[in-house]
């Protein structure tokens, strides 16, 4: 049914939406912002081998953002695979119980997704790193309680699940639009690719078969402290990316600057 209903909002979607400005007869978002543009040679063209190297693998901010979600996806696709089976033997759930523990999760996900990004645009000037890095940080505490939280106890669980998706999912978000800050917004789709990759081709495959082998060989204590660890190294590498801003925002609050003085 899911696979049934994308595929109907996605011929909507082909239907309806336009690939650019242009094609409904508005300026290139690049000029209406002043942000930056790809090469003349470029623009209305297919981006080139060289247009990706330079604009998106010698970015440093791309890099640490990707980086950070490569470590972000570990716990994030662990949690979602293994959670049943952990609350099932380590926490004497019943497999009811587990199944609605873990929509829980997915619902408090959606909503830390929306405040991640609603705070990091109202309270630190649209620095994503600061939001991304509090998140990071505070999650490792959330996977803390729910690892020590003693079995029988299904509504601490519950509680400690519901803080870990609010957690995850506002870095997650975080990426999709750092990528559109620090890059230009016609290889937006082409860097978040890039983090993709680097998520699900890693940190995808660490969080299925080797979180697996770590319950195997060290119990569910060695699959969380993998879990906070990596929560710890996503908040450092966004914690990199701490001061920057969208292009264009950054450019008018020096500008801003240089005027006060």
């Amino acid at each position: 049914m899911p696979a049934l209903i994308a595929i109907v909002v996605s011929i909507f979607v082909y239907n309806r939406v336009r690939d650019t400005p242009k094609e409904v007869g508005l300026p290139p978002v690049e000029d209406y912002k002043e942000d930056v543009k790809l090469p003349q040679r470029t623009n209305g063209q297919s981006m080139t081998l060289k247009d990706f190297v330079e604009i998106i693998l010698k970015n440093k901010l791309v890099w640490y953002v990707s980086i950070a979600n490569l470590f972000l996806y570990i716990p994030r696709i662990g949690v979602f695979t293994w959670a049943p089976t952990f609350l099932k033997e380590f926490k004497g759930a019943d497999l009811l119980l587990a199944g609605g523990q873990v929509a829980i999760f997915d619902i408090a996900a959606a909503i830390g997704g929306i405040a991640a990004g609603w705070m990091s645009d109202k309270y630190f000037q649209s620095r994503r790193g600061p939001v991304g890095t509090l998140y990071l940080l505070l999650l490792s505490l959330a996977f803390i309680a729910l690892w020590k939280i003693p079995a029988n106890h299904p509504y601490f669980d519950t509680l400690a699940l519901m803080f870990a998706g609010f957690l995850l999912a506002g870095p997650q978000v975080l990426v999709g639009i750092a990528m559109a800050d620090f890059t230009c917004k016609s290889v937006v789709g082409s860097a978040n690719g890039f983090a993709g990759f680097l998520a699900y081709v890693f940190g995808a495959l660490i969080s299925g078969i080797g979180v697996g082998r770590l319950v195997d060989v060290w119990g569910w204590s060695g699959a969380f402290v993998l879990f906070v660890a990596c929560s710890l190294l996503g908040a450092f590498f966004f914690s990199l990316t701490w001061n920057a801003r969208p292009r264009n925002i950054a450019d008018n609050f020096k500008q801003s600057n240089m005027s006060t003085q």
